[in-house]
């Protein structure tokens, strides 16, 4: 990999008024993003749209869209970075990282879908949506930008904040996994399922890795493109029981099987590492 340090964003801040701003974008989007949540469902309520899977599903994606202009607002008017010199160490951002990232998360999680599919189909349940390619549609506009936000802040932030300030760079991916698990503290499926321990050790496996691939890559394109992959995956074509995700995917898994996420996990991790110590950074003019 081919790193040219002139092309690092400047950014002159500390490491108090980063600690600051972090918490007070956690406070807003917490707080915010919960109200927006509630008036939103009271709404849907009133207009009896509340049993509509697709109108859940936008109302979920709400604070999603808050966290996303609250850092835009702090990328551009606080710190007053480009977006995509905040995002990358490259001048452009790298479309072949994104794209290649994608298929490999998609590629093999399809893959193993369907070997699951053939060894335990009493696993699976069809599930009939009669708004289903309206609902495809709203996950094709809102999953992006939801894992757009939470890459922006899980990932991209904490390396800009600590990649100067932190040597041994495990700790930042330490750092940033421990706030990622955080965040997914209160999801469904750690109350629902009896391996709550091990679905919390992915969730902070998962944020490691994917802190491991931004500061390799020096960019987030990789962990994005996954991160999209992921998440279409889930919401459009295979979901399971009492997950935290509102869809209306095709398949509902009954049960999660932690040990094939994890399985996953690594394979798409390992490959997405080898692009991203193969990548190339272009300078800026």
């Amino acid at each position: 990999m081919i790193i040219l340090q002139e092309n690092r964003a400047k950014i002159d801040f500390s490491l108090k008024h980063w600690i600051i701003a972090f918490i007070v974008i956690e406070i807003v989007w917490t707080l915010g993003g919960s109200l927006l949540t509630y008036y939103a469902n009271q709404i849907a309520v009133s207009l009896n749209w509340s049993n509509f899977v697709i109108v859940g599903y936008i109302n979920q994606h709400l604070n999603f869209i808050l966290l996303f202009l609250l850092l835009l607002y702090f990328i551009k008017r606080i710190l007053r970075v480009e977006l995509i010199r905040y995002l990358t160490d490259s001048s452009k951002f790298r479309w072949s990282l994104f794209f290649n990232s994608f298929l490999i998360w998609f590629g093999v999680i399809t893959i193993s879908a369907f070997l699951l599919f053939i060894f335990k189909r009493d696993l699976f349940v069809f599930q009939k949506a009669p708004f289903r390619f309206l609902f495809i549609a709203a996950a094709l506009c809102l999953t992006p930008l939801q894992a757009f936000s939470e890459e922006l802040l899980f990932r991209t932030t904490i390396w800009r904040m600590l990649e100067d300030r932190v040597s041994n760079k495990r700790i930042i991916s330490f750092f940033g996994a421990l706030l990622f698990s955080l965040a997914h503290l209160f999801n469904k499926e750690l109350f629902y399922y009896d391996q709550k321990y091990f679905i919390l050790a992915y969730y902070f496996m998962s944020g490691f890795l994917f802190m491991e691939i931004t500061i390799r890559s020096r960019g987030t394109e990789s962990t994005l493109g996954a991160h999209i992959a992921n998440n279409l995956f889930i919401a459009i074509f295979l979901n399971y029981t009492s997950s935290s995700l509102i869809s209306e995917s095709f398949f509902i898994q009954k049960y999660p099987i932690i040990e094939i996420d994890f399985l996953i996990l690594f394979i798409c991790s390992a490959l997405i590492l080898r692009l991203s110590k193969d990548s190339e950074i272009a300078s800026f003019d």
